[in-house]
């Protein structure tokens, strides 16, 4: 068997999105769900998000593609969190996967990726960043996109106030020592 270079690039986009979507971080969603989530982050163009020059541009991407997967679920805007999770999951692994990285030149966008949010995350923000004055955790399935705006304005602050530090990067930090701490 032989893979052309399309073909290669089509199985690392598969592999990442099964990777970076366990059934561990959309847990509690109605069946298909995470199949569902994974099918459609396999299938993004992520040549499109390297084109775009602006933050805002590329956050009304992130808009259209988590209305689209909503659609594809079959979820209204309650699901709101969840889609958009999935896909900031995918495309955080992306970036971090070298082959997609470099073919597809996220590196030019990443200071544009969000953070994925989940209630260890939010957990870790509203403990330490009083400052910023978070609302209440709704749980992922009931995230709608003001609040989740808010974390990650939260999420900006953090790196901003971090040497060498962009957005994307601040799940996993927060993340990773929250579990050594358990």
């Amino acid at each position: 068997m032989r893979l052309n270079k399309d073909d290669f690039l089509k199985v690392v986009q598969e592999f990442v999105s099964v990777d970076s979507i366990p059934s561990s971080a959309l847990r509690g969603q109605k069946k298909g769900t995470i199949g569902e989530a994974r099918e459609f982050c396999a299938s993004i163009d992520l040549s499109e998000l390297s084109s775009l020059d602006e933050e805002e541009e590329f956050r009304a991407k992130l808009d259209e593609m988590t209305r689209a997967l909503l659609k594809k679920m079959g979820l209204t805007d309650k699901g709101w969190g969840v889609a958009r999770k999935g896909i900031n999951l995918f495309l955080r692994n992306a970036l971090y996967n070298h082959y997609l990285r470099e073919e597809y030149n996220l590196s030019r966008v990443e200071r544009c990726f969000e953070s994925p949010i989940d209630g260890v995350v939010a957990g870790v923000l509203r403990e330490k960043c009083e400052e910023c004055e978070l609302p209440r955790w709704p749980y992922l399935k009931n995230l709608s996109k003001e609040v989740h705006e808010e974390y990650q304005r939260c999420i900006r602050t953090i790196a901003k106030d971090s040497e060498d530090m962009l957005p994307v990067h601040v799940d996993a930090y927060l993340w990773t020592r929250m579990r050594k701490k358990s």
